[in-house]
């Protein structure tokens, strides 16, 4: 992992079909799409807006709550600093426009 890290953006596509654990390459395109969305093709923007959009909705379950528990998080806690609380309220709601779950 450390020589992935040091690794340029632009080396890590192609990297997938190297590894021999068959968990690596997902890690890899998650990495890739996290950190270096510039580096990801159509089909790949398509895949992880998909991806995005399941985690957030709670249609795909995974670690961390998706945008529904997050906005119940945020109200359960009083003793939060008023603008830290309201960073993380817009950020929820740039994340859920950005990935089209502004009804939510």
């Amino acid at each position: 992992m450390q020589k992935l890290h040091r690794l340029p953006p632009v080396q890590l596509v192609g990297l997938a079909d190297q590894f021999q654990d068959p968990r690596l390459p997902e890690l890899l395109f998650r990495y890739r799409a996290r950190n270096f969305p510039d580096t990801l093709n159509a089909e790949e923007q398509q895949r992880w807006t998909r991806f995005c959009q399941q985690r957030l909705s709670g249609a795909s379950r995974g670690p961390g709550p998706n945008y529904r528990d997050f906005q119940d998080l945020l109200k359960a806690l009083p003793k939060m600093a008023p603008a830290l609380k309201l960073e993380l309220q817009d950020y929820a709601a740039t994340l859920a426009q950005r990935f089209g779950l502004s009804g939510l």
